[in-house]
């Protein structure tokens, strides 16, 4: 995740864009007075998003792990599947 204050973002708006849409990569935006913001590709929201509904619902969480596991699908570093009682 790359991270920006908001007065180099603004300067730098289309590189920003352009960055998160080519790298498939977050930028954080860190502001003085406010709540931070992030900037991500729609293309990566939209899977992110359809990750969340996969693993809304538990039962399907824990199929989606079973498959995974029989698949044996190897997670990135770092990441973790959420059981039942987390989602």
């Amino acid at each position: 995740m790359r991270t920006i204050n908001f007065t180099d973002a603004r300067s730098n708006l289309k590189e920003v864009l352009d960055t998160v849409a080519t790298d498939h990569d977050i930028t954080l935006i860190k502001r003085r007075d406010a709540e931070d913001a992030v900037v991500m590709s729609v293309s990566d929201y939209n899977s992110l998003q359809e990750t969340l509904y996969l693993f809304s619902s538990a039962a399907n969480a824990v199929r989606l792990q079973a498959a995974m596991a029989e698949a044996d699908v190897s997670l990135p570093t770092g990441a973790r599947i959420l059981g039942p009682d987390s989602v």
